[in-house]
């Protein structure tokens, strides 16, 4: 049976070496400064090559010695994201008892807030975090300062990482997490 990495987590573990742009498909990225570029000597690298190459991910994969390594950081998310990923492949795959799972919990402060879009009504999602500059800035404070609360968000955030943990678990998947990247400003 082979065995399979699975790495979740914010930019730390996507790979931050490339530019990327929001909601297109990536066959080719640009390596993100002069200085990487002429290190490894290309302009441009596809996402695999960032995990084989660049990211925790694919270094973890290659000292393990496993099969296959998949990378499911997404930079700019949360953990919302990343519960999501897991949980949407966990229902894919049914036997998990060749997989070890890494997740980096981002902050916590990356939440995902959802939102009527004042032109056409529809919903759309707010993504942010209160210490970088937000497209929909002035709408995301007023919720942060309103509506936001801090302690129930941790706590529903831990605590579907914790069922998250026994389902994967339940599964078969060895499941750990790391909180290197997770703080909350105070």
């Amino acid at each position: 049976m082979e065995k399979i990495l699975i790495g979740v987590g914010c930019s730390h573990t996507q790979g931050c070496a490339v530019q990327l742009d929001r909601g297109t498909e990536f066959d080719e990225c640009e390596l993100a400064t002069p200085e990487l570029k002429k290190l490894y000597g290309k302009e441009k690298v596809s996402t695999e090559w960032i995990t084989e190459n660049f990211s925790w991910v694919g270094h973890l994969g290659k000292l393990l010695n496993v099969d296959k390594v998949y990378n499911f950081g997404v930079g700019g998310r949360g953990l919302e994201e990343n519960i999501r990923m897991l949980r949407n492949y966990s229902f894919r795959v049914k036997d998990l008892s060749n997989h070890l799972i890494v997740l980096q919990i981002p902050s916590l402060w990356r939440i995902e807030v959802l939102k009527i879009d004042e032109k056409n009504g529809a919903v759309i999602q707010m993504l942010g975090k209160s210490t970088h500059y937000h497209k929909d800035e002035k709408q995301f404070r007023n919720y942060l300062k309103y509506f936001h609360d801090e302690y129930f968000h941790t706590y529903r955030l831990i605590n579907e990482l914790y069922f998250l943990q026994d389902y994967m678990e339940k599964l078969g998947a060895k499941f750990y997490c790391s909180e290197i990247f997770c703080y909350i400003h105070r």
